[in-house]
């Protein structure tokens, strides 16, 4: 499985001796995760999907953050492959411009004739509904948004996948350089963290042409 877990383990292995003169601790680890998972959402969606009766009261999994939005179980839902089907005329900036506008939101609301006004709780975790447009009782698919602990790089495309782990790594790098440049028997933390530094500006500068699409569905 591609989580924190196992990439945390690759980069111990990956700086050795530094770590083992200064080592890491958990909540540093899952810092650097947290902000990594941030910057992927800033261009793209990683969310999933449960069936449940519309209430008043709908309580989200143990891994939802957020609530999207609330769709009929009727709904056919797909992977759009937005690279075809009338556009393929488009140059390669223009298809990116083009993709980079379509929201996950606007793909649901355009499958349903449902209006179902809610709010999501999040002392309590629950999704509060006060309008069912008459459809109370009825079958719905609630699509909400993964917790940063539970996010996958199996969710990405490689190309999105290796942003990512760099990315990560990158902050890794700030914090623990920033750690060894404090320790007595090692000055050197500052070239760490001037590296990580440039590598997440660098990051951060190609993004937009990395995450050309958001991930609709990952169920």
């Amino acid at each position: 499985m591609s989580n924190l877990e196992s990439y945390t383990e690759e980069y111990k292995v990956l700086k050795g001796g530094e770590l083992l003169l200064v080592p890491l601790n958990d909540k540093e680890f899952k810092t650097a995760w947290n902000i990594a998972v941030r910057n992927v959402r800033e261009h793209t969606y990683i969310g999933s999907v449960f069936t449940t009766t519309l209430s008043s009261s709908i309580t989200l999994p143990e891994d939802g953050d957020d609530v999207l939005d609330i769709v009929p179980a009727s709904t056919e839902v797909s992977i759009t492959d937005y690279g075809t089907g009338g556009v393929t005329d488009l140059t390669t900036d223009q298809l990116e411009t083009l993709l980079r506008a379509i929201y996950l939101d606007e793909d649901i609301r355009s499958m349903s004739s449902w209006v179902v006004d809610f709010e999501f709780n999040r002392v309590s975790k629950e999704v509060e509904v006060y309008n069912f447009a008459g459809h109370e009782g009825e079958t719905c698919l609630v699509y909400y948004q993964l917790k940063s602990e539970y996010f996958q790089t199996d969710f990405l495309s490689q190309k999105e996948s290796n942003w990512f782990i760099d990315f990560f790594y990158a902050i890794l790098d700030t914090i623990l350089g920033s750690k060894l440049r404090r320790h007595p028997e090692n000055v050197d933390g500052q070239s760490l963290i001037d590296e990580g530094k440039e590598t997440i500006t660098e990051l951060k500068e190609t993004a937009m042409g990395v995450f050309i699409k958001p991930v609709l569905l990952i169920s």
